[in-house]
């Protein structure tokens, strides 16, 4: 039998490809549970406001990511946080 030198280069491909659909696959999972998460808040009263600090969400930036759950300052206090865990 004659092995085919580009055997393993496909493998490699196919692999690589499966990753990435899987990676999308969970990346799009995750923003269906954001929106989901977010009309369960409109219907409980509670869209727009922060969840960490309970005040408003500014307009502008609920227009950009209509699923936030966190206002601009508390969002970027909870990177910085997850920044200093990694």
């Amino acid at each position: 039998m004659v092995r085919n030198p580009y055997q393993p280069m496909r493998i490699d491909r196919q692999a690589m490809r499966s990753a990435t659909l899987l990676a999308e696959l969970s990346a799009e999972e995750s923003a269906l549970m954001e929106v989901e998460a977010a009309l369960v808040r409109l219907q409980n009263g509670t869209y727009g406001f922060c969840e960490e600090t309970g005040e408003p969400i500014s307009t502008t930036r609920l227009k950009v990511i209509p699923w936030t759950r966190y206002s601009r300052a508390a969002a970027a206090r909870r990177e910085q946080s997850r920044r200093k865990v990694n």
